[in-house]
């Protein structure tokens, strides 16, 4: 399903990232082609408009979320490699994502294509924002930031909890909020927060994503004695580790604003002590996603491994720059 190969995929981009200027960069580098053509295998043409399909053939569901991650990998491999070909990709995404948007719900992106009067989902809408930023960037076209300017006011209007600044998962068509909160709908609204404070200077975004970070970190993380680091630090405490490689993002780019590491240091120790403990498979070096809620596994899926290397590979993308 392109839901697991795009987390394989979002794991390779950090991965290339993180090997450039270094002795691995030829290694990575020589999987692009592999790994472009795989996924690429997944694009179907439907009410004549290319997107991802959850299978690699015609006439399956396609999912606006499912898409906007691949956006989001296409975009960043342009930034590594001024090709073309992944800007092309980047910007097919935003045209199918821009479909998304219907009047129901007040504005925001669909979740799925069929049926088109369905839910509003925080994980299609604001990954769409950080898109549009990261479009704006690369071809500083207007139209790009004012719909990430848009989409974020809109998460901001009707899924985000004021109490806490987090983000709940869905509205129906009906007005109906699905006050469910998961890691992945807090980060990205964070990281689309710290781009638009990048590009606009509006102190507001700074703000909304300091606070954003403090809720995210309170609720996601509890205070952990390891014994494979020998000291107290809070880890990561849940389940999926997909979701917070999503949410490590929105940490990352508030990060490299404010200098604080508070928040890199909690993934950091989380994942030293992944690596050092029964978490980690030592036939395979798969790593457990049940282990942070203190279970064990004996199967392993692409999606959570994929969030387990975009993770790693992250922290060493932020090492080899000394930060």
């Amino acid at each position: 399903m392109v839901w697991g190969q795009g987390a394989g995929l979002s794991g390779f981009v950090a991965l290339r990232n993180a090997a450039i200027g270094t002795e691995y960069e030829a290694k990575y580098t020589a999987m692009t082609d592999r790994m472009y053509n795989s996924i690429n295998r997944f694009i179907t043409t439907d009410n004549n408009l290319k997107a991802y399909a959850v299978y690699p053939q015609n006439g399956n569901q396609r999912f606006y979320d499912d898409n906007v991650w691949i956006g989001l990998d296409m975009a960043e491999l342009y930034s590594q490699t001024g090709e073309n070909r992944f800007l092309e990709k980047a910007e097919m995404v935003w045209d199918y994502l821009m479909v998304g948007i219907t009047s129901s719900a007040g504005g925001g992106i669909l979740w799925r294509e069929i049926p088109a009067y369905s839910n509003k989902h925080t994980c299609s809408t604001a990954p769409a924002a950080v898109l549009g930023c990261k479009l704006y960037e690369i071809t500083k076209e207007e139209k790009y930031l004012n719909k990430a300017k848009e989409l974020y006011a809109w998460l901001k209007q009707y899924l985000q909890d004021p109490s806490d600044h987090l983000f709940y998962d869905n509205i129906t068509p009906g007005m109906v909020v699905d006050k469910a909160k998961y890691s992945y709908n807090s980060g990205q609204p964070m990281q689309a927060a710290c781009l638009l404070y990048n590009i606009t200077g509006e102190q507001k975004y700074l703000e909304d994503a300091a606070q954003i970070a403090i809720s995210a970190h309170r609720r996601w993380f509890s205070l952990y004695n390891s014994k494979e680091l020998g000291e107290e630090f809070y880890r990561i405490n849940g389940d999926h580790a997909w979701f917070f490689a999503i949410m490590f993002r929105g940490f990352i780019e508030l990060y490299k604003i404010d200098n604080r590491r508070t928040y890199i240091n909690s993934f950091e120790k989380s994942m030293l002590q992944a690596w050092e403990s029964e978490c980690r498979d030592r036939a395979t070096n798969l790593l457990s996603n049940r282990y942070f809620v203190n279970q064990t596994q004996t199967s392993w899926e692409v999606l959570h491994e994929g969030g387990f290397v975009e993770m790693l590979a992250q922290l060493a993308a932020l090492e080899k720059e000394g930060l």
